[in-house]
């Protein structure tokens, strides 16, 4: 079901949350991608913060995370995150 979020390509707009993905350094990520544009992007947030974070990510990055599971799907988040 799509949900209103204010996206750094389109503003507000509706966005689709693709897959829920595990949490890592204390962060919580999801998935989504804006139904305005298509980019697709991770949202970054923590419990400790305040605000959450939209970080961008390549639409064959987010492919790969889509498909993988467990162990695999892990270590391309950590491997991801790593470059913020």
């Amino acid at each position: 079901m799509p949900e209103l979020n204010n996206l750094p390509c389109c503003g507000p707009t509706e966005t689709a949350q693709l897959k829920e993905l595990p949490h890592a350094f204390g962060y919580d990520f999801d998935l989504h991608q804006c139904l305005g544009c298509g980019r697709t992007f991770i949202y970054v947030w923590s419990n400790a913060g305040a605000a959450g974070a939209w970080e961008w990510v390549p639409e064959s990055t987010a492919q790969a995370m889509i498909d993988a599971e467990g162990e695999d799907l892990l270590s391309l988040l950590r491997d991801w995150a790593k470059e913020l």
